[in-house]
């Protein structure tokens, strides 16, 4: 589904007045989850470059896959939480994006 294609599905949603706040939060998504990853890259090359030494340069990719990982489940709980309409779409589709720019 294109962007405007699911904007409209949302505006249909809530003019019909039908549960539409987990399809608002996917919507969202579209958005928040490419600057989260964009986020996820350049922390981890920073991570990555601070050392020379091939230890290091292990150690530092996994702190990188560990920030990936805890990244994607705080967006997907996010996700999770706003379809269950426990928090907004928008917060929801953008918990993970803030815990890595936090």
């Amino acid at each position: 589904m294109k962007y405007d294609e699911a904007k409209r599905y949302v505006e249909k949603l809530k003019r019909t007045r039908q549960e539409y706040k987990g399809e608002a939060a996917a919507y969202y998504a579209k958005f928040s989850y490419a600057l989260g990853i964009v986020f996820v890259v350049f922390l981890g090359i920073g991570i990555i470059d601070m050392s020379k030494r091939k230890i290091s340069f292990i150690i530092n990719l996994m702190i990188s896959m560990l920030i990936f990982v805890s990244y994607y489940l705080f967006y997907a709980l996010g996700i999770s939480f706003a379809a269950k309409e426990n928090i907004s779409p928008f917060l929801g589709a953008n918990l993970g994006t803030v815990f890595i720019a936090v």
